[in-house]
């Protein structure tokens, strides 16, 4: 038996680093310069644990120590050229960037065990979906927002056109960024969608979040590509096929109709990607190509992670960080794990928050797909019982 696993608390204070970068969406003071505070604890926790660990750090071959290694240095590439801009107005996102990249470097030294990532994505799964069940319940029961948040003082973006629940966070997009990190993790880990995936994948689509039917849709079919094809397109077509069904005057129609034949001019589709699609002046040939600095403007280009990455390292700095991560996986899913981030790169831009960090160091350090820790032992045999598979990870 290994060191490792004679550490019973190591999956505790995994699940504690997990749950607190889980959290990330509760803010003390205003939303766009407040505290977070499970941000904080999170990362207390980790760099508690990680530096006071006298065990040997996780050996990397050389193939994922090169992909590290480029993944730190497009960083390193865009906070060079942040120093050239506005210091003033560039502080914020380069500290938060550093921070950022402290807590990936924290977390590749010696990343959760295999054991760990099962029993942590197990009960955030259930935890945040059990959250935005209670959420959906308590409004169509009482007509009034079950707002987890009130504690230190936000208040949740749920009630537009019609109520969206979005469980512990702001708002249902957040929601599903942070369910599809969690399900992509477990997913990698098992190699198959059990119950756990499929209860995180069904809160996605009671969110009501368009990036969250995205989410399952891509989930689906990276599990099994020729049934969760054939299901996605199932779903779309059922879909249209209630959409045509729904009455006119209602809000849902409007909201759905206006939504699917005005794609190019739909504000969420706007903001995320508007200045990928259109043309933008502000951006020229060389900044697009090798961009500007973490300070640079991104929202022009969407406030997206793609848009976020073109303007502060350009198109190349994007090539090259996809590049760095695929070689940092682990081998036989280096092209998955490339898929999963840029997947989740089109989502959000989470390049000032720690759990964005966490999720990638912990996704390039699973080797899958292993056996479930919850897995029956095999029949007894004439030569005794055979044990099942050990999810503990050795390295490359």
């Amino acid at each position: 038996m290994s060191r490792e696993r004679t550490r019973p608390h190591a999956s505790s204070v995994d699940l504690v680093i997990a749950g607190c970068f889980s959290l990330f969406d509760f803010y003390i003071g205003p939303y766009s310069a407040g505290i977070r505070p499970f941000d904080l604890l999170g990362a207390g926790t980790l760099g508690v644990s990680r530096l006071s660990d006298t065990r040997r750090s996780t050996r990397w071959s050389p193939w994922r120590r090169i992909g590290a290694v480029l993944v730190l240095g497009v960083m390193t590439w865009a906070l060079s050229l942040s120093l050239l801009q506005d210091v003033q107005a560039s502080w914020k996102p380069v500290t938060g960037v550093v921070l950022g990249l402290t807590v990936f470097i924290l977390t590749c030294i010696r990343p959760a065990q295999p054991t760990a990532i099962e029993q942590f994505t197990r009960l955030l799964i259930l935890l945040h979906a059990a959250a935005l069940v209670a959420q959906f319940t308590w409004y169509r029961l009482t007509g009034s927002i079950l707002n987890f948040h009130a504690v230190v003082g936000g208040d949740p973006r749920l009630v537009g056109a019609f109520f969206r629940p979005a469980g512990l966070f702001l708002e249902p997009s957040l929601f599903s960024v942070c369910m599809t990190m969690l399900v992509l993790l477990r997913f990698r880990l098992l190699g198959r969608l059990d119950r756990v995936c499929v209860a995180g994948l069904a809160s996605m689509l009671l969110s009501l979040s368009l990036l969250g039917v995205v989410a399952v849709a891509y989930i689906l079919v990276r599990a099994r590509p020729v049934l969760g094809t054939l299901v996605s397109g199932a779903a779309a077509a059922a879909g249209v096929v209630a959409a045509a069904l729904v009455p006119r005057d209602s809000a849902i129609y409007s909201l759905i109709v206006a939504r699917l034949t005005n794609i190019g001019s739909d504000n969420s589709t706007a903001a995320r990607f508007g200045g990928l699609i259109g043309s933008n002046d502000e951006f020229g040939v060389v900044s697009m190509l090798f961009g500007g600095g973490i300070g640079y403007s991104y929202v022009s280009l969407g406030s997206s992670g793609v848009g976020f990455m073109i303007a502060a390292v350009g198109v190349v700095g994007l090539v090259l960080f996809m590049l760095g991560i695929a070689l940092a996986a682990r081998q036989g899913g280096r092209l998955t794990a490339a898929l999963d981030v840029l997947f989740l790169l089109l989502g959000a831009p989470f390049w000032t928050f720690f759990v964005w960090w966490w999720w990638l160091a912990t996704l390039v350090s699973v080797r899958g797909p292993v056996a479930s820790s919850r897995a029956v032992p095999s029949a007894p045999s004439s030569a005794g019982f055979v044990p099942s598979i050990s999810l503990n990870v050795q390295p490359d």
